[in-house]
């Protein structure tokens, strides 16, 4: 089984698109209960690289073999801003690059 998480679904990420300054974004990414996560975030960078943002996201629900991940947040700047997962496992974590 694979984590699942496509920007272009709402159900991953509602709204879909651009985000004005202000605009509230959820993101839902769906872990698989194999892969024994004790947590996940989402952590956006700036164009350049610098950090912007780290997101925590939370077990929202268990749907069949899955866990549903949330977290919401807004961006208070207009920008182009890059972001990854890092899901946190009981030995550590890794970086999931996903669009």
């Amino acid at each position: 089984m694979r984590i699942l998480f496509d920007s272009k679904l709402t159900m991953h990420k509602d709204p879909f698109g651009t985000l004005v300054p202000g605009q509230s974004c959820t993101l839902h990414i769906h872990i698989p209960t194999t892969a024994q996560a004790v947590g996940a975030e989402c952590r956006f960078c700036h164009e350049d690289g610098r950090p912007a943002l780290s997101v925590p996201m939370t077990i929202q629900e268990q749907k069949g073999a899955y866990h549903i991940y949330e977290g919401k947040f807004s961006f208070k700047e207009t920008g182009l801003y890059f972001y990854h997962f890092y899901i946190k496992k009981p030995e550590g974590g890794f970086r999931l690059f996903k669009q």
